[in-house]
């Protein structure tokens, strides 16, 4: 067995820990915060196989590029001077051109479908007691133009699963008969499912903790050395560890900490907002407001409200204006759902990291044995927390991996027009 040690607290590191774990190797997990706060523990929590579209994509192109510097648009970049970020969208541009987003698709396809088999293995289990439903995610649109980019997404979901469907508003009504929406209708997906993060994360630390499983936490990484047989030094502030297996899953901050060793990954940091409303809306369908870019998952005891993608590098600043955009969206769509104006200083903020391509970044780092990288998951770490931890353990172990992971390394090669 292995002495592993783990940067990165998430739910990739945790699913990373928890299937290393269940096979005897040693693990200590190390992360810059208490893990009670995060990208991980705010975001909308769904597993969604049917997000096979890469957020680098022909629509992206045709559609949010032109609303880009728009402070009110779901996606906005802060103009500044950046180099890396400007290498980023040159190649999020090539990698966006059609022949790249349908091979992700497929890709995406795959590890969303196989993590969603690892959720389930996961609570039926029993190893942990966590919020787990198959409810399904509603894409709803209101406009002519976003149902025919919708049903567009139906036609090519059906060569993976037939049972996607669309929904009239009185479909939506019967599904949902507690909250009267305005919509022209939506295209309903009942494979996907999702869970409570706070519920998970709690659950899964006891559980490994139980493991034997170490936190050393509230403690930035400031350092990693090679030492002699393949193993690795790391500093923090007031700890150094030494580890057979280094595994790298700290989400935007991996770039940082890789940076001295010469390893140089293309991400950028993608802001997102949360809130909670903790009263009762009615809403029971998991949901996307397809023109207002928001996520509603109705959660234990609560619904939370996600929404819009912010590369402002690495802030966790909340733009109340913003806040105010995804509030607005959510009326147009639920006339009748009062929120409180106040939700706005409630709102938390989380650092998506977005590699150029829309594909992870999972596989042991060419050049540097034994140190294996787990980052760049964008909008579906979530989604795609146990696969990668899969992925990894059996990476440790020298075994096959589940799925073919080459597409997924950390050094593949930067896309070309063909």
């Amino acid at each position: 067995m292995s002495n592993c040690l783990i940067i990165g607290g998430g739910i990739v590191g945790l699913c990373s820990a928890y299937y290393l774990a269940k096979k005897g190797h040693k693990i200590t997990v190390i992360d810059r915060s208490n893990l009670r706060t995060g990208v991980s523990l705010m975001n909308a929590g769904l597993i969604i196989p049917s997000h096979f579209i890469p957020l680098a994509s022909p629509s992206t192109l045709s559609i949010g590029l032109k609303t880009v510097f728009d402070r009110s648009s779901p996606l906005f970049i802060k103009p500044r001077l950046d180099l890396d970020l400007y290498r980023w969208l040159y190649r999020f541009v090539k990698a966006s051109f059609r022949h790249n987003a349908e091979q992700v698709s497929d890709i995406l396809w795959e590890l969303n479908m196989e993590s969603l088999i690892l959720y389930q293995e996961m609570f039926s289990s029993k190893d942990f007691d966590f919020h787990f439903q198959k409810s399904g995610l509603l894409m709803a649109y209101q406009t002519e133009k976003a149902r025919v980019k919708e049903l567009k997404n139906l036609s090519i979901s059906k060569k993976y699963d037939p049972r996607a469907v669309e929904l009239t508003p009185n479909d939506i009504h019967r599904m949902q008969p507690k909250i009267e929406m305005d919509v022209l209708g939506g295209v309903y997906y009942p494979f996907d499912a999702h869970c409570t993060p706070s519920i998970f994360f709690s659950q899964l630390i006891n559980y490994l903790k139980n493991k034997g499983v170490e936190f050393v936490l509230n403690e930035p990484v400031k350092s990693i050395s090679p030492i002699p047989h393949g193993r690795y030094q790391v500093s923090t502030k007031f700890n150094e560890f030494q580890a057979e297996k280094l595994i790298v899953s700290a989400g935007i901050w991996s770039k940082d900490i890789l940076n001295p060793l010469g390893i140089n990954i293309s991400m950028q940091a993608g802001k997102g907002y949360s809130f909670d409303h903790c009263t009762q809306t009615g809403i029971e369908l998991p949901t996307l407001l397809v023109e207002g870019k928001v996520a509603i998952t109705p959660m234990r005891g609560f619904t939370r409200f996600a929404g819009t993608m912010e590369l402002s590098g690495v802030s966790t600043h909340v733009n109340s204006a913003r806040v105010n955009t995804i509030i607005k969206n959510i009326k147009k769509f639920y006339p009748n759902l009062k929120v409180n104006p106040n939700i706005v200083f409630n709102t938390r903020s989380g650092l998506r990291p977005l590699a150029y391509d829309g594909l992870p970044y999972i596989g042991e780092v060419k050049g540097h044995k034994n140190l294996i990288l787990a980052t760049g998951h964008a909008m579906m770490g979530w989604s795609l927390g146990p696969i990668s931890g899969k992925l990894v353990q059996q990476i440790v172990e020298g075994n096959s991996p589940l799925i073919n992971i080459d597409v997924l390394s950390p050094c593949r090669k930067r896309p070309r027009f063909k």
